[in-house]
């Protein structure tokens, strides 16, 4: 678990350094590189889970008042604010860039409106992408 939160303050720095997120939460059965892995950071506004699923990296968010079934992968908050195509779930370099970009936007997507506005846009967007990922 030691490597793994090590990579994810490498590759979210940003996060801990400008926007005063911290760690909230952290899980894994052991240290090996393809044992999953959960990281859950928190800034008392935004909620952001790293995962590592058999070697693969994924990202969430949520507003924090949302509840635990509400996360939201990177893919579909791309996919919503940018009308981006396609749903890349994974924690990569163009995930990185993303979240850092619109780390502003993302925030207002989530916190600006109406709770029930945001998950309406989620529903939405998840149908979408059912849609384009299955016809």
């Amino acid at each position: 678990m030691d490597s793994f939160i090590l990579e994810m303050k490498e590759r979210l720095g940003f996060l801990f350094n400008q926007e005063d997120f911290a760690i909230v939460s952290e899980s894994a059965q052991n240290d090996q590189p393809n044992v999953n892995c959960q990281l859950i950071l928190s800034n008392g506004e935004l909620d952001i889970k790293t995962t590592k699923d058999r070697g693969q990296f994924f990202i969430d968010i949520k507003a924090s008042q949302m509840k635990l079934s509400e996360w939201t992968s990177i893919g579909l908050i791309r996919h919503i604010l940018l009308g981006a195509q396609g749903f890349d779930e994974m924690l990569d370099g163009k995930s990185v860039d993303f979240l850092k970009r619109y780390y502003n936007e993302i925030k207002d997507f989530f916190l600006v409106g109406n709770l029930e506005e945001v998950r309406n846009t989620i529903k939405k967007a998840k149908t979408e992408r059912s849609k384009f990922l299955f016809g």
